[in-house]
This record gives structure tokens, sequence and C-alpha cells, in this order.
């Protein structure tokens, strides 16, 4: 929205006075003083006043039509004269004017060409220093003694520098010299930027001035052309009338067009207002107390089933130091990944608390969960059947908004002890439907067409 206004209403001695810059609250008072300036000659004044100066010189200019048609030959030339006169003294001075921007022109593009010659010099500088420092960090696996800066046949210390070695002067070392360059690259950036916006400016003013001319020179034609006009209203009068009232015009759809902008500008603050009253509103942590009052809640949850499921790679007096991560929500203790300090069978053994404890918590609170569980081979990495026992007997306690499927490889006597270990009241292979666990032997899925393939 700036950069719009920017772009619509600077143009050549206009400009916008008092426009934020960075977003800001406005309210009517700062609203108001947001205007629209024009550099009239060596004052600025607000384009409401300029246009009411035009509209005072189109009123003269009609009292001077009035008057010199009462005037007689003589007079009439007299005034054309001195209007010439002065016509051609404008004309002289913004051409001089305009000569001495096209000058300062020139000199800034030439600043600015050695300025950005310069800042490139900077540039591969720093990459040269900087690939300097990574062969100095990396150096070599080979031992030469190059590397360490000492000569391979006197054995006498390398200085990286053409001063003699018994000068007392003191070097920059590579670090210091990489953030001395990066300061200067500021620098010149910074000065390059200035330097650009001086020579907007002064396209503008030359702009401005060569419309201007144009204009001066095409009035001073007719003026010449209006001396040998004897008809009581001069060509002269008529285009200078022409040209004020089309200038008026311009200017007062221009000043409409800008207040209707600044009104755009008002309502783009008060979104602005409210998003900084919502930002001030959140919570100062990124998790409401809801939010945390969910998270320790799995927390207690997962630290009882860990210790269901029978896991011991940390101590039973300091598994409550269990925490669940505010970053990514895995489990950590002493703020290192769980993982990394549990055996293997322990993290089988988490995967279990992790996965049983997401699905209590969803129900506890009404979250998301798609209903369904599945376990694939959780009686991996030498588990001990208790604790496998212990899993199945909490599945049961799910309830019946769970569907759970579990896919074991049955390799030896033990799986199948703690699948016959369950009492009927859980599972029964003679009447499936009505119990809580259902065995598919030997089958992923079960056809009753065909009951006997996969």
């Amino acid at each position: 929205m700036i950069q719009l206004l920017k772009n619509q209403f600077i143009d050549g001695k206009l400009y916008i006075e008092n426009l934020p810059v960075t977003p800001i609250v406005l309210d009517e008072q700062n609203l108001n003083e947001i205007r629209l300036m024009v550099q009239d000659q060596e004052h600025n004044i607000t384009l409401e006043k300029h246009i009411n100066n035009l509209e005072e010189r189109l009123n003269i200019l009609e009292d001077q039509i009035k008057k010199r048609v009462q005037m007689n030959s003589d007079k009439k030339f007299e005034s054309l004269s001195v209007e010439i006169e002065l016509t051609q003294k404008e004309i002289n001075r913004i051409t001089m004017q305009s000569r001495e921007a096209n000058t300062q022109l020139e000199l800034e593009k030439q600043v600015n060409k050695k300025l950005s010659d310069s800042l490139d010099i900077l540039k591969r500088d720093i990459q040269n220093n900087k690939d300097a420092k990574k062969l100095i960090d990396l150096g070599s696996n080979e031992d030469i003694s190059v590397y360490q800066k000492v000569c391979p046949t006197c054995h006498q210390q390398i200085e990286d520098s053409l001063i003699e070695i018994d000068s007392h002067n003191s070097f920059m070392s590579i670090e210091e010299n990489i953030a001395h360059l990066i300061s200067q690259k500021e620098l010149f950036e910074y000065n390059i930027n200035l330097n650009s916006k001086k020579i907007n400016i002064l396209e503008r003013e030359i702009s401005f001035n060569n419309e201007k001319l144009y204009k001066l020179n095409k009035l001073l034609r007719v003026l010449k052309r209006s001396i040998n006009d004897y008809s009581k209203v001069t060509e002269s009068d008529v285009y200078k009338k022409i040209q004020l009232d089309s200038e008026i015009e311009r200017l007062e759809v221009l000043l409409k067009n800008f207040f209707e902008q600044r009104k755009k500008l008002l309502k783009i603050s008060t979104s602005w207002k409210e998003y900084l009253e919502a930002k001030n509103n959140l919570p100062v942590n990124k998790y409401s107390e809801s939010d945390l009052g969910k998270i320790h809640y799995f927390e207690s949850v997962f630290i009882n089933k860990l210790n269901l499921y029978g896991y011991t790679s940390v101590n039973k007096a300091d598994i409550g130091n269990i925490k669940i991560s505010r970053e990514n929500f895995m489990p950590i203790t002493e703020n290192f990944d769980m993982k990394f300090d549990s055996s293997a069978s322990d993290n089988i053994r988490a995967i279990w608390a992790y996965t049983m404890s997401l699905f209590i918590a969803s129900r506890k609170f009404g979250n998301n969960h798609p209903g369904i569980i599945i376990f694939d081979e959780p009686d991996q990495q030498s588990i001990i059947p208790k604790d496998m026992l212990a899993l199945l007997k909490d599945i049961t306690k799910l309830g019946d908004k769970i569907q759970v499927i579990i896919g074991i490889t049955v390799k030896d006597t033990e799986t199948i002890e703690i699948i016959e270990s369950l009492s009927v009241d859980l599972y029964d292979r003679t009447n499936p439907l009505v119990n809580r666990i259902t065995l598919l032997e030997n089958y992923a899925f079960r056809s009753e067409e065909e009951p006997d393939t996969i």
C-alpha cells in the first residue's frame, strides 16, 4: 500500500509528507498529517494550497482578459511584451536549473558506478578470505610442514605477509579481516542505496523541468503570435486559460484519489491494530493451559504404561523424570531422546506405551483419532512373555471404540503359550464373535467363501 501511494502520487515536484515507512496504528489525527505536498519554487505547500493558488491565478487571468479587451493596441502590445519578457526569464531560469540538475545527475551516476565497482571487489575479497579460512580450518590429512606455516627446508616460521618479519606491525587475523571486509561491504551498500535515492530525485526533477519548459516554450510562441493578433481576446489568453483549467482539473482528480487511498490506509491500520491485539492476547508460551493439561495427562499415562510393560532402561526412581518434548512430542529424558538410552527391547515397550497412551489421551479429551491401532510384530527383540501378556490384557481394557490389529509371527512355543494363557472371557477360539480377541490363525485375511485361502 505504501509503495502504491509512492508510485501513484510522487511525480516531479509532488511528494507525500509524514507517510510511515513501517506499519503503525493510525488515528484520524495521524491520518490528516499524511499530506500530498508540492515543491513550489522555494516553498513547500500542500496540494490543496497549490490548487487554490492556481485558481487565484485563473481569476487574475480572467480579470486581465477583461481589461485587455478594453485596451487600445499600444497598451495591448506593451502588456504582451512584458509577459513575453517574463516568460523568457522563467524559461532561462528553469533551463539553468535543469542544466545544473543534469550535471549533478552525471556526477552521481559516476559516483554510483565507482561504488558498485568497489563493492564487487569487496565481495570477491570476502569470498577469497572465506575460502582461505575454510582451507585453514579443514587443513590436510598429510603431515606437510607448509600447512603448519613452517618452511620445509630451514624449518623457520612462514609469515603470510610481504612485510618484513622483523617489523613490529601487527596484522589482522583472517577472521578479523573477514569481519572488517563485511563491515566495509555494508557501508558501501548503504552509500549506494543513498546515492540511488539522490539519482531518483534528480531524474524526477529533470523530468518535471522538461515538461514545464515544453509548456513555457509553447506559451512563448503563442504570446509572440498574439502581438500581431488584433482581436480583443488573444490566442495567448485562451491558451493560458485552458492550461490553468486543465491543470486544476488534473490536480483535483489526483487529490481526490489521494484522499481515497488514504482512507484505505486507515482500514489497513485498523486491521493491523486488531492483529497486534490478537498477538498480545496469545499466551506467553506457545501452548494454552488446555494444551498443557493434555500434554501432562499424556505424559502421566505414558509413564504408567512404561511401568506396566516392564520398561527398565531407566531406574524406577527416575522414570517419573521422563517427559514429552514440547517441540516434537517425543519422549525425552534429561532433554535427550529417550531411545538413545533404551535397550532394543525397551524401545519396543516404549512404542507400545506411546501408541496406547496416544489413544487414551485422545479419547479423554475428545481429540481426533482414527479408532484403529496396528501392532506389527510386537514381540520382537526377545520381549519377555509376561510383558507381552500385559500388553494384550491392556488392549482388552480399551473398550469398544477402538479396533486393534496385531500381526505376530509364531516362531516358538512362548508366543503360543501367551495366547493360550488368556482367560476364556478374553479369548475363546470356538466363539470368537462374542469375545474381545479374535484369532485369525495362519491368515492375514479370512474369506468366508474360501476359508483355506489367504
